[in-house]
């Protein structure tokens, strides 16, 4: 790498982060990811300095984040001939900005090693502590981790004991451990390592599923997004999709996807009452949005026999820029606050919903899923229900992957997820991360299932990431003594 010139080493970073993103959904390349870090810890070039090493990380991590996060152009495309023209720059921003996490990764590997520890030590500890920074600042965006390849794989079920960031871990510890001892010594510690813990992940994954006598119908309905708000549209859709709600079957609940509705929960009575005969005097949630004096929220509404809004979860974690803007309270006091009415306002945290006939759910809208803190409930609930409209994420990767993140969070709880999505991917999800059934893209239809038991709780379901971050002490600790010792 040294006999390069810079442009040349930018590139092969380049290269080395979009061969990376192949892991990822709906490519699935997952033993890429031991590939290519194998060559990041090969390629120690003790005379790199900080600057040199923040460059590195960032041509690495902006090819891995725009290989991953393609999908983000097709939200400017819903609507070509106005937002169009972004398209470029939202992805080399998103991703640019993403890039910036591993840049000072890779900085501060560089300014740990040689001198405190060795290399590759220095990598994982920066790049562990650093992705999961990720999820936090900035409201977070923790998606692409790499724990997200392996939700096929017998290896993913340690999300339910070490969570994402412990499995990201062991990952980079299976790559790096023969540039760490002796390569033969290491080899076989690497094998040995994923053997076993695949062997006992697809031991778990063997094992039949328990349904409870309760029948789930989500409605998958498929509307055009640059329609769905429109007035001539709406009221089209809607009667769609009561049809659709109608379909012979047995349920016991029904669910919409985000924004099925769009008109105000508020004051559509008479619609609420059409819902309720769709569902067959069944109790349904339905995605949609609601207003409190002059803040609207993006909402799960749960419609009982009666047609009357029982509960109302409003979404948390809005989308930056696209449901709110930051920095808000400072523009409302710079006198700008009217030009935000168009946004959505945040809902509390989301909670566990216990209604009387229901099992208890918890609720989540949309990218609320790519955080595992979300679904950490107490009490514990029965299932998690996401509603989402994956419309805005075209049809190659963006569904697929936002798919592969719900089924992490139901790993690392043992918790079966029921998932309505507008566009797709519409499923069943047991509390081992297994579809069980599903309705593919861009496809209208229901999906009657009976609903998964819960797992038993998972260690990381009561502990969290602890053990993640026990495991990097030790692995600082013990890279300190073999760099030091005499």
């Amino acid at each position: 790498m040294t006999m390069l010139g810079p442009w040349r080493r930018r590139a092969v970073w380049l290269a080395l982060g979009l061969v990376l993103s192949l892991i990822h959904e709906p490519f699935g390349a997952w033993p890429l990811t031991f590939g290519v870090f194998a060559i990041v810890f090969f390629w120690d070039d003790a005379s790199s300095d900080v600057k040199t090493g923040f460059g590195q990380g960032w041509w690495f991590g902006f090819g891995y984040f725009a290989g991953t996060f393609q999908w983000i152009v097709h939200p400017f495309f819903v609507q070509p001939e106005v937002y169009g023209w972004l398209a470029p720059f939202g992805i080399l921003a998103l991703s640019g900005g993403a890039g910036v996490f591993w840049g000072i990764a890779f900085a501060a590997a560089r300014l740990l090693s040689p001198r405190y520890i060795n290399w590759p030590p220095a990598i994982i500890l920066s790049l562990v502590l650093i992705e999961a920074l990720r999820g936090i600042i900035l409201s977070g965006f923790p998606w692409g981790m790499l724990a997200q390849a392996f939700v096929e794989t017998g290896f993913g079920q340690a999300l339910s004991i070490i969570g994402p960031h412990g499995l990201g871990l062991v990952v980079l510890l299976i790559a790096a451990v023969p540039f760490m001892v002796p390569r033969a010594l290491g080899l076989a510690l690497a094998f040995a390592t994923f053997g076993m813990i695949e062997i006992w992940g697809q031991l778990r994954l063997s094992q039949p599923t328990a349904l409870r006598d309760y029948t789930v119908r989500i409605l998958q309905t498929n509307n055009q997004q640059d329609r769905k708000w429109d007035p001539n549209w709406r009221s089209i859709y809607f009667e769609e999709n009561l049809a659709l709600n109608r379909t012979p079957g047995r349920f016991d609940i029904s669910i919409w996807p985000e924004n099925a509705v769009t008109w105000a929960m508020n004051d559509i009575p008479l619609r609420r009452h059409d819902i309720r005969m769709a569902a067959g005097d069944k109790p349904a949630l339905v995605g949609g949005h609601h207003y409190r004096g002059r803040d609207y929220f993006n909402t799960l509404a749960f419609i009982g026999q009666d047609g009357l809004v029982r509960h109302y979860y409003d979404k948390h974690h809005l989308v930056p820029f696209g449901e709110y803007i930051p920095l808000t309270p400072l523009i409302e006091q710079l006198g700008y606050g009217e030009y935000l009415r168009t946004y959505w306002t945040r809902g509390a945290p989301p909670e566990p919903v216990a209604l009387e006939g229901v099992p208890t759910y918890l609720p989540l809208i949309c990218y609320e899923t790519i955080f595992p803190r979300y679904s950490f409930a107490s009490p514990r609930p029965d299932w998690i229900v996401q509603v989402t409209n994956d419309a805005w994420f075209g049809n190659f990767s963006g569904p697929q992957q936002h798919l592969a993140q719900s089924r992490m969070r139901a790993i690392e709880q043992g918790l079966p997820i029921a998932r309505a999505a507008n566009t797709g991917i519409s499923a069943i999800i047991d509390g081992r991360g297994r579809v069980l059934a599903h309705i593919p893209m861009n496809e209208r239809g229901v999906l009657d299932h009976p609903l998964p038991e819960a797992e038993d709780a998972t260690i990381y379901s009561k502990i969290g990431s602890l053990p993640a971050w026990g495991m990097l002490l030790l692995l600082a600790g013990l890279a300190y003594r073999a760099r030091h010792q005499p």
